[in-house]
């Protein structure tokens, strides 16, 4: 069985000055502050990265040295963000929600999605792409767009990470697409060159972020959750672009860099949506994640993905 963990949460993003009003919200929308969308980077230097956004138009960065026992002031980087408007002007931005990841030029590298609806705080349509810092968080600047909104592919945002064996920068995405199925695109360098992006058969999108980590241990090993979930019709027939259940999150194992995902097994059968994934020193995998009104940390190994308990 994968075992869960326990530890009392703990504010640490944006204890200064409210900045209260949400479009999106009918009644009441004026007097609420959203604090979102989280994404830390923990350094091969030691330093916790730590990235969050307010009411999905402002970005901010903070770091921490001391394991994230304290953090530094929160430093606005929203301007890196106006690198994407010539090919996506936006009047939405996120980070993640997740984590980023640093590759072997050491250069930083966080998921994001922007939307340039035409009324304000619309969450359609949208891009996803990446942020990145080559001087460990000192500066920010927007990458290309990685998965545009186009053709079949609808609406990408929520975006997910991970470094492959040859080194280069797998980026695998939610969408409403009617394919019923996950996003993926490659570039070498985390930032610019996006491969073609293309569905992932294997992995269902009930329209729901997923996460994603590599096991450092095993290159080319893999580890994706998400609630393996679609809708279906009155006939058991899965709807194009359909939303899914939030349930039966299920872990994901491969072996080739995502080509094939060779394990499946569900983590929890029941309520749960939103996830994230790392790896320990010792090839332990804790998966963090929504779990009915609970949040949840399990903690298992690849050998528990592959039984068929």
């Amino acid at each position: 069985m994968a075992a869960r963990l326990g530890r009392l949460p703990q504010h640490i993003a944006h204890h200064g000055e409210r900045a209260e009003g949400n479009p999106r919200k009918k009644e009441g929308g004026e007097k609420e502050q959203t604090v979102n969308n989280p994404v830390a980077i923990v350094d091969a230097n030691g330093t916790i990265h730590f990235l969050y956004c307010l009411n999905y138009a402002r970005c901010f960065y903070m770091s921490s040295t001391d394991d994230g026992l304290t953090f530094s002031e929160p430093r606005e980087i929203t301007a890196a963000f106006e690198g994407f408007k010539p090919r996506c002007p936006w009047n939405v931005l996120a980070t993640g929600p997740g984590h980023g990841i640093q590759i072997k030029s050491g250069r930083l590298v966080v998921p994001v999605w922007l939307a340039y609806g035409s009324k304000p705080g619309d969450h359609a349509p949208s891009m996803a792409g990446t942020l990145y810092s080559d001087d460990h968080g000192a500066t920010w600047k927007a990458g290309d767009i990685a998965v545009p909104n186009e053709g079949e592919f609808a609406n990408p945002n929520e975006t997910t990470l991970a470094i492959l064996s040859d080194g280069s920068v797998i980026l695998n995405t939610r969408s409403v697409s009617k394919a019923s199925r996950r996003l993926v695109t490659v570039s070498a360098d985390g930032a610019t060159g996006w491969s073609q992006p293309r569905f992932d058969d294997s992995l269902w999108e009930p329209i729901c972020m997923g996460s994603l980590t590599a096991l450092p241990q095993k290159p080319g090993t893999l580890i994706f959750a998400n609630p393996h979930m679609l809708k279906l019709d009155a006939e058991g027939k899965p709807v194009p672009g359909g939303r899914g259940l939030r349930e039966n999150l299920t872990i994901k194992l491969s072996r080739d860099d995502g080509q094939t995902w060779i394990a499946s097994k569900t983590l929890e059968a029941g309520k749960s949506a939103y996830s994230d994934l790392t790896v320990l020193s010792d090839g332990t995998i804790l998966c963090f994640y929504e779990r009915d009104s609970r949040l949840t940390a399990a903690r298992f190994n690849e050998a528990w993905v592959e039984s068929k308990e």
